[in-house]
């Protein structure tokens, strides 16, 4: 064998040496890859799942906030009213102006109260 050949397999082998090194070196950081993708993916879907339970939470406390902020404005109206001044004075009903029905069977709420009361003063 000349030289020539023995440069060109020597060359030969090293490019297939070098080509299965970088062939092995994908295949280990495709798998790899692959369970960051898993990982990835499972978090996603707990996250996503996080989302909409802080989502859902979020929407009832809007909720309540509103019920608060309705029960909060009706105990204002009764509170800044003159009806409630004269109720504070101990003035009689009729004077007031209020007809408050005694025969309530169920007892409302307090907010339910309230509301009730607002009404009747905003009259």
């Amino acid at each position: 064998m000349t030289y020539l050949t023995l440069l060109i397999l020597s060359l030969g082998s090293l490019t297939a040496l070098v080509l299965f090194g970088m062939i092995f070196y994908g295949i280990k950081n495709r798998k790899y890859m692959e369970s960051l993708g898993e990982n990835l993916d499972e978090s996603t879907t707990v996250l996503k799942g996080d989302f909409k339970e802080i989502r859902r939470s979020l929407e009832g406390n809007e909720k309540q906030q509103e019920r608060i902020l309705k029960r909060l404005q009706n105990l204002e109206t009764i509170v800044t009213s003159e009806a409630w001044d004269a109720i504070q004075a101990g003035e009689d009903e009729n004077t007031i102006g209020l007809h408050l029905n005694d025969e309530e069977e169920e007892q409302p709420d307090a907010e339910e109260a309230a509301r009730r009361i607002a009404r009747k003063i905003n009259r």
